[in-house]
């Protein structure tokens, strides 16, 4: 049997919450209702809910924690991302500054005006 822990239980749609180890997101899983109006509960919810278990996945994982032969040739493949100079200069941040400055001082005036209390000269 594969483990999973039922966590959670919403009663007004019939679903359970199940945990399946610490490396998966938990699963909501709606459970059956069987021909007697009863949810499938026992043998009969456990064979369900494994159903939804990522079997291969979980395999897999064991594998790799166990150590894969080749994993270097992988990782010699990895190219280095290349480097973004996100820097500006002082005159670049105050033409930004300027710009927002404008923005809002055009803004203010669109306000006043549309409340009819822009100042007069």
């Amino acid at each position: 049997m594969t483990y999973y822990k039922i966590i959670g239980f919403n009663e007004t749609n019939g679903s359970i919450i199940v945990e399946f180890d610490d490396n998966h997101a938990p699963l909501s899983i709606d459970i059956p209702i069987d021909e007697n109006n009863a949810y499938l509960i026992g043998d009969a919810l456990d064979v369900y809910i494994q159903g939804f278990i990522p079997t291969w996945h979980l395999d897999r994982l064991t594998k790799i924690k166990n150590g894969v032969l080749n994993v270097q040739d992988i990782k010699n493949l990895v190219q280095e991302p290349p480097t973004v100079n996100n820097e500006i200069s002082e005159e670049q941040r105050n033409e930004i500054i300027r710009q927002q400055e404008a923005k809002e001082n055009e803004h203010f005036i669109k306000v006043l005006t549309r409340l009819n209390i822009l100042p007069t000269n």
